[in-house]
């Protein structure tokens, strides 16, 4: 089984991560009105990336913003 530090979400869907057991301690949102890539980075960027792991879940239409970003900041992203 996989672990992990955390867990990011951009919008009000959270609710379905903490019903998959992921504590409310460990789930990062955007801090303001503003539910977006952008506003979700505002609270990752003073994080160390370097070497860390991430997984990137995204609809369909959704953009790569958030994950080259954290690939320029040294994550592994998938």
């Amino acid at each position: 089984m996989a672990s992990f530090d955390g867990v990011a979400s951009v919008g009000a869907d959270s609710g379905e991560v903490g019903a998959a057991g992921v504590p409310p301690q460990a789930l990062v949102e955007p801090a303001g009105a503003v539910f977006d890539s952008e506003a979700l980075w505002q609270q990752l960027r003073t994080r160390d990336w370097s070497g860390r792991r991430v997984l990137v879940v995204r609809g369909e239409n959704g953009r790569d913003w958030l994950a080259d970003t954290l690939g320029s900041a040294g994550a592994q992203v998938q």
